[in-house]
């Protein structure tokens, strides 16, 4: 009985120590377990260079991130702009290009300053050289024959409708040609001194200076030549287009005097008609040199008016033919004053730029 017990004490014992064996091995292999473990949260905190302890840590740590990122950008918007290195250069680059061009309007401003030197000196040699073509005998003997010329072509109708004495015409073209050099003389002065030719004019209009030679003519031509002398005067503008004009014909379609004087008092009654239906073509100025492209179109429009109105008089006095050529001739005129007109007008403008 005591053996058998003996037995049984024994087995126990036997299960204990198995049973321990067991349990240490199964502690041993948990400790393992949790060392492992620790090295990799260890590892992977050095990988992030942050070890928050808790949740709450790393969602305080976002926060703050946050808030710090969003206290940087209202700090940069609060900072005024500074150039970059590319505006710093383009600035640079600009003051270059603005010196470059001040250098050249200097320049330019340079030319047109000596351009205009040269031109005042030209205009003051051709004041002098005309000063001496007046003083000198020869000279002005040579002037007057130019005149005598010009007159003689312009005054031919006329003199054959006064009918004057041999003597009494070539004293009354005398006079016209003493009242037409002292209009040239006068004109040498006021274009030489501007201050002293308008104390001239002023002079000279509170006088008259015509009152001389038209006291001399009226009375040498009597009442009623003066009256038809004064009449023809008037129409001085139609006398050039018609006089020139009949030279501008051949031969044999060349017009006669009747013709002639005819067709001076049909343009000058429709110049007038014309004249005083032009209300609204007024231009702003007259001066060739000061006007403007609206003012020289405004101007072609009302030459183009006084053309027609010429060549209707023409009708019943010339020829188909004829009317015509005076419509061609008058054309040519008319493109002759526009493209002067224009060219003054430019030199004008480039005169102010």
């Amino acid at each position: 009985m005591e053996s058998g017990n003996k037995k049984i004490v024994i087995g126990l014992i036997c299960l204990i120590l198995l049973i321990l064996i067991g349990l240490s091995i199964y502690q041993n292999q948990q400790v393992r377990k949790l060392s492992e473990g620790g090295s990799s949260e260890e590892y992977a905190g050095k990988g992030s260079d942050k070890t928050p302890e808790t949740v709450q840590d790393i969602q305080r740590g976002n926060e703050q991130g946050v808030l710090s990122e969003s206290n940087e950008n209202v700090a940069n918007k609060n900072m005024p702009d500074t150039p970059t290195v590319d505006a710093t250069a383009n600035i640079s680059e600009l003051e270059e290009r603005l010196d470059a061009r001040e250098k050249e309007l200097d320049m330019i401003h340079n030319q047109i300053s000596a351009e205009e030197a040269r031109k005042a000196e030209l205009l003051e040699k051709e004041l002098e050289l005309a000063r001496k073509r007046l003083e000198d005998p020869a000279s002005k003997k040579s002037m007057r024959n130019v005149l005598k010329a010009s007159l003689d072509s312009r005054y031919a109708l006329l003199l054959k409708r006064l009918n004057l004495a041999p003597e009494n015409q070539e004293r009354f073209m005398e006079i016209l040609l003493d009242q037409e050099m002292a209009s040239m003389e006068q004109s040498v002065e006021l274009i030489d001194d501007p201050v002293r030719g308008k104390q001239i004019v002023h002079v000279t209009r509170s006088k008259d200076p015509g009152d001389e030679y038209k006291t001399k003519i009226a009375d040498l031509l009597g009442d009623e030549n003066f009256k038809t002398y004064q009449e023809y005067g008037e129409r001085g503008a139609e006398v050039h287009w018609v006089t020139q004009f009949d030279g501008s014909l051949s031969s044999d379609e060349r017009l006669t005097d009747d013709q002639q004087m005819e067709l001076i008092n049909a343009m000058y009654n429709n110049r007038e008609k014309v004249k005083a239906s032009m209300v609204n073509t007024n231009t702003k100025s007259e001066s060739q040199s000061e006007m403007t492209e609206e003012d020289i179109e405004a101007n072609m429009k009302r030459t183009e008016l006084m053309h027609e109105a010429y060549v209707e008089a023409a009708e019943g006095i010339l020829s188909d033919a004829q009317t015509d050529q005076l419509k061609a001739y008058l054309k040519s005129i008319r493109d002759m004053l526009e493209e002067n007109r224009k060219t003054m007008s430019q030199i004008n403008t480039d005169k102010e730029e």
